[in-house]
């Protein structure tokens, strides 16, 4: 009895001081010096003499892979620009496997048939090789596209995409690697996180197994989650789980402590964005509105009502309104002829209601056959749901085989804010990229005679002064070095989206249309168009990225100025 008194009192002395059994295994684990100190000999071999060379961190990465003992993988938190491209080719020839698979977003898959047929004249890829893109994996009929092609390693090329546990094509990863554990993954990002360890956790245990440097213990991670992300409340019990982080690392600040683990972690590579010499100057433009819009602006902020008379009740629906109201358009919900308010409401009351049961199942481990939206609605027409959500289904069912979905229509109240943006533009640069996320935009700037390439499109030629790129579609993953100036029309809050965004122009120099090895800009210019919160935001997001990986981001080290533009004429 003694013995287990003792026990006892030992074990709470021990989770005091913030000592688990997470703690431990994490504190335990060697450190590993960083990559350009000590690199493991990349086994990677030319065609031929006059092929270019790896860069650095490419052989780094190639020669870290292959020393680790299977099945552990490869983590590589690589800034954007970085050449992780190559390192997804050549990954299958330094590690055995028979079965390689490349995961990409499918905007980029088109891309990565054109970089391997370029890069196979100086390297030799595996045969086996195959490419599949996320949206595969998250359509319904995906469900077993990983059990139908049996890779026995995976890259997962811009490993973000897969940050959500609760998205299909996430559960369908975590899964296939449950049954069969011995395959090999390697997790490749310039955008790692974006927010919160919780977006991360899954992807370092899927490559480093029991190595990962995040607890593998649901409860003490989202403890740290809640200490270490952004919009975390963390309580006294929460930091304590961190303190035997806090005392390994030498450091008060959690994130930082927890950078300096993941950082030194065997099997982790990580840049610091250092190799972009070229400046850079991040430039936010005020666009006044008319008077039309500013009254219109003025009652949904304070009134909380639309130019059409609705009243909002979402915070939400009113942050929206207000960014698309700053180029002058807003969206009406617009319902078919013929169907009434009460329908209107019963329709908008029995959709939450099944959302809200999708949203329980997918958030709390949803089973293979009901990963999916589709796939719980046939498993609620079959009888195999709790019987609240079958109710729920049955109440939205009908309307929703019954009743046309609305569709936002978008009206515009004075588009002259837009046309003034883009007449500066035509003043100013010579040559600049013009991005835009909403159809109303898309539409204004095709009217407008731009050449806008959204979704399905590829990248525009080299020639084209001002093409207008879907921020979704080109936003990402595509190298944009031939303009070195871009302005961003509706501008994102995510700090994880700007990184990628301004990567496209600002970034390492990689090689032309020719092959030829580009020059350094002299200088990277983005302007950003109203930005409001949005921004600040964004570099919220940055700053937890930044202290957590170690990453610099382009929002905190750029150089900032500001614009007021004056009325004048627009296009």
């Amino acid at each position: 009895m003694a013995f287990s008194t003792r026990q006892a009192f030992a074990r709470q002395r021990r989770q005091a001081l913030g000592i688990t059994p997470d703690i431990e295994r994490i504190t335990g684990m060697p450190v590993q010096l960083p990559w350009n100190e000590d690199p493991f000999p990349c086994p990677v071999q030319p065609l031929h003499a006059e092929a270019p060379p790896l860069r650095p961190i490419q052989a780094a990465a190639l020669g870290l892979l292959a020393a680790q003992e299977p099945p552990r993988g490869l983590v590589g938190a690589i800034g954007v620009g970085a050449g992780k491209t190559l390192i997804d080719l050549l990954a299958p020839t330094v590690v055995p496997c028979q079965r390689p698979v490349i995961m990409v977003p499918p905007d980029l898959q088109a891309q990565l048939h054109r970089d391997r047929q370029e890069w196979s004249r100086h390297y030799r890829f595996h045969p086996n090789t195959q490419v599949i893109p996320y949206s595969a994996l998250s359509a319904t009929s995906g469900a077993d596209l990983l059990e139908e092609a049996r890779p026995d390693l995976v890259v997962l090329d811009e490993a973000h995409m897969v940050r959500h546990r609760s998205s299909a094509r996430t559960r369908r990863v975590l899964r296939y690697a449950r049954q069969h554990p011995q395959t090999r993954w390697v997790v490749l990002s310039g955008t790692l996180t974006g927010k919160a360890l919780y977006e991360m956790a899954h992807l370092l245990e899927l490559a480093l197994r029991g190595g990962s440097p995040c607890p593998l213990h649901d409860p003490v991670l989202r403890a740290w989650d809640a200490v270490v992300g952004v919009d975390g409340e963390p309580s006294y019990e929460d930091k304590l789980k961190l303190r035997g982080l806090l005392t390994w690392a030498g450091e008060e600040n959690p994130r930082k402590a927890f950078q300096k683990r993941l950082r030194s972690t065997p099997g982790v590579i990580t840049t610091e964005e250092g190799a972009v010499g070229t400046p850079l100057v991040v430039r936010t433009v005020t666009v006044p509105p008319s008077k039309a819009l500013r009254e219109a602006i003025n009652t949904l902020t304070w009134k909380w009502r639309t130019p059409d008379g609705r009243d909002l009740s979402e915070a939400s629906e009113r942050a929206a309104m207000l960014s698309t109201l700053a180029l002058g358009f807003y969206y009406v919900p617009t319902w078919a002829p013929g169907v009434e308010e009460d329908t209107q409401r019963e329709y908008r009351e029995a959709r939450s209601g099944w959302a809200s049961w999708v949203s329980h199942y997918l958030s709390h481990g949803a089973r293979r056959g009901m990963d999916s939206q589709a796939l719980l609605e046939r498993a609620a027409d079959a009888g195999r749901l709790q019987r609240a959500a079958t109710e729920a289904w049955e109440r939205w069912k009908p309307l929703k085989l019954s009743v046309p979905a609305p569709w936002p229509v978008e009206v515009w109240i004075d588009d002259e804010p837009l046309r003034r943006t883009l007449l500066r533009t035509l003043n100013t640069y010579q040559r600049a990229l013009v991005f835009y996320q909403s159809a109303a935009v898309e539409r204004r700037l095709q009217a407008l005679g731009f050449d806008v390439r959204g979704a399905g499109s590829s990248a525009p030629p080299e020639e084209e002064p001002y093409p207008a790129l879907s921020l979704r579609v080109h936003g990402k993953g595509k190298n944009l070095q031939a303009w070195d100036t871009m302005v961003v029309l509706e501008p994102p809050s995510s700090g994880m989206r700007w990184e990628q965004l301004i990567g496209r122009i600002h970034r390492p120099p990689g090689l032309d249309a020719q092959g030829r090895l580009r020059p350094e800009a002299d200088l990277c210019t983005v302007e950003v168009i109203n930005p409001g919160a949005r921004l600040e935001k964004a570099k919220e997001d940055a700053q937890y990225i930044a202290h957590t990986t170690g990453q610099k981001q382009k929002l905190l080290y750029c150089a900032w100025s500001d614009l007021k533009m004056d009325h004048t004429r627009a296009l």
